[in-house]
């Protein structure tokens, strides 16, 4: 069971310096900062859970869904599902955690679902969602996160919104923690359950 977790925002050769959604000018009020942060607890959490996990965080988008691709069909060894996850947090007033999956995958919704209860269990988290995402409407940001991902079940997480002042109280390497272990429970019960 192989998790690969994708820190996006950075390591892009032809968008160099690309840091995502901020809240300041110093590198630790980025987007690219704090999910280094929650991704390296989600992937702890997970490898103690006696999981797989492959971190990826350089290349295209589309460069790293075909390295998932070929990692994933060299590795797989049964009919147990790996996971994807595109790591992101969120920015523009909102007060939600939100899962995207692909609109045509049963499992993906299940997988965000179980993400989603993981993050009601943290106080500044109030609502969540699990939202469907294809190319068609606004969703379709998080779609081009996930499209190119072939046989694991991908998730783009945007777990939090960074200009939220509850949302806030979770930007800490604390919170993170809290963050990332939360999802991993969720994506941990996922692949008990498959």
């Amino acid at each position: 069971m192989t998790v690969y977790i994708d820190v996006q925002h950075m390591g892009d050769p032809v968008k160099k310096g690309r840091m995502g959604a901020a809240f300041g000018e110093d590198i630790n009020q980025t987007e690219a900062y704090y999910t280094s942060l929650y991704a390296f607890w989600m992937g702890m959490f997970l490898r103690q859970k006696g999981h797989e996990v492959i971190n990826i965080s350089d290349g295209q988008y589309k460069d790293r869904h075909a390295r998932v691709n070929y990692y994933d069909e060299r590795n797989r060894n049964s009919d147990t599902p790996s996971v994807y996850i595109a790591c992101h947090l969120n920015a523009g007033g909102g007060s939600y955690a939100a899962q995207f999956y692909d609109s045509r995958s049963a499992k993906g919704k299940i997988l965000a679902n179980l993400m989603n209860e993981g993050l009601l269990n943290l106080p500044q988290i109030r609502s969540v969602k699990s939202i469907p995402c294809h190319n068609e409407d606004w969703t379709k940001n998080a779609f081009y996160c996930i499209k190119r991902i072939g046989y694991p079940v991908a998730i783009c997480c945007e777990p939090l919104f960074i200009d939220h002042p509850p949302h806030q109280e979770l930007l800490t390497v604390d919170g993170m923690k809290q963050l990332g272990e939360a999802m991993a429970l969720g994506i941990h019960n996922f692949l008990e359950l498959a």
